[in-house]
């Protein structure tokens, strides 16, 4: 069976090419960050969801009265930071399943994806 033809990579400043179905080439490839960071599937981090909605009911978007469905990461998180900014309370809003998801779809385009080290949020290596 014939081989596909290699593309260029999806991120827009890579010259690199590849097969992968993602259109990311092996430098630029990410993964689930749900799955990269166990952190997520963790029973204490659904312990933690649950009792901060409680105490958060309401979407902490301003104009938006929904229901809080979920717990977001106000700040990203870095190397650097990781545990600190993880758990720390303060860097926690309660929000609903469309702000949220409203919101993460703007990291994205503005370069805030989920893969945080520093060469992937600034462009270049320390």
């Amino acid at each position: 069976m014939p081989t596909k033809l290699p593309r260029p990579c999806r991120n827009s400043l890579c010259s690199n090419t590849t097969n992968d179905k993602s259109g990311f080439c092996d430098k630029h490839k990410q993964k689930d960050y749900r799955t990269r960071d166990s952190r997520y599937n963790s029973k204490r981090w659904k312990l933690y969801i649950t009792e901060y909605i409680a105490i958060y009911p309401v979407c902490s978007i301003r104009d938006c009265k929904n229901p809080s469905t979920e717990v977001d990461h106000k700040n990203i998180i870095t190397p650097e930071s990781m545990d600190y900014d993880f758990w720390n309370p303060g860097n926690h809003q309660a929000l609903c399943k469309s702000c949220h998801s409203r919101k993460t779809a703007k990291e994205i385009k503005f370069g805030r994806g989920r893969v945080h080290t520093y060469e992937n949020i600034y462009g270049r290596k320390r």
